[in-house]
């Protein structure tokens, strides 16, 4: 734990990234077109397109929507971005696109693993009498239905009280509309929300509404991005977070904003 941090966060909240802070895709590649030659290729497969498939050029247009995504903050349509695969597959995307969906997922998700005491940690905070819920931000507009059955899949389902997808809220973190879609599903404000995860951009969007952020920094880089406190795994989190009662801060949002 980073000396500097403080001895304890007062929330009555706690909100989790789950991509690379709870849990990471094992295989999921970052940005090289030949990395996602293997998944279109099951797609290719399951769309029975067979050697007339253009898996390079559908390698392309994977790593293009990676890209724009990772630098935007506008969440892609999942038929629209399958669409643009199929397409450059050589394959009918009025046809093929839920199929494409499934095997596409499916293939990065069957190498899903936890972190040490991500399950742990969460038990354990919900015991103490903390909200936890899980704000993340989802490749290609992955469905929210994916996103549960993983949570459930991992163990980590009964231990969060509300989930939020860049794909509910239209928009990806940072944003502050994300963030306070969170705080609507715990019942709080942003300001009382102590937010974990392991991007700048997750402390950024965190410290844009008044939340409390904790950077991840598994790797010991020393980086400080504003932060109120580092953690180098999941287990620290518990010294440092006390409950705190809530209605500290302004009033809850009832529902998710629009």
């Amino acid at each position: 734990m980073n000396p500097d941090t403080p001895a304890h966060l007062r929330a009555p909240a706690i909100g989790f990234d789950l991509g690379e802070t709870l849990w990471h895709y094992v295989r999921w590649p970052l940005g090289a077109v030949e990395a996602w030659k293997p998944v279109l290729g099951a797609v290719a497969e399951a769309a029975s397109l067979g050697d007339r498939a253009d898996i390079d050029g559908a390698a392309q247009v994977a790593t293009d929507l990676e890209m724009q995504t990772r630098g935007g903050l506008e969440e892609v349509n999942t038929q629209d971005a399958f669409g643009a695969m199929l397409h450059a597959l050589g394959g009918d995307a009025g046809r093929h696109v839920e199929t494409a969906v499934d095997t596409f997922f499916h293939f990065f998700r069957q190498d899903l693993e936890l972190y040490p005491g991500a399950v742990e940690t969460l038990a354990e905070l919900k015991r103490r009498g903390f909200k936890v819920g899980a704000l993340t931000n989802v490749p290609y507009g992955m469905p929210r239905a994916t996103i549960q059955g993983d949570l459930e899949r991992a163990g980590l389902a009964p231990h969060v009280d509300a989930l939020v997808t860049s794909a509910d809220v239209g928009l990806r973190k940072p944003h502050s509309a994300t963030y306070e879609w969170l705080a609507a599903g715990l019942g709080v404000a942003t300001n009382e929300i102590i937010y974990v995860g392991n991007h700048a951009t997750d402390v950024q969007g965190a410290l844009a509404v008044g939340a409390t952020p904790v950077f991840v920094d598994r790797d010991h880089t020393g980086a400080d991005h504003g932060q109120a406190a580092t953690i180098t795994s999941l287990g620290e989190l518990l010294d440092l977070v006390e409950l705190a009662p809530q209605g500290a801060g302004s009033d809850p949002l009832a529902t998710p904003p629009r």
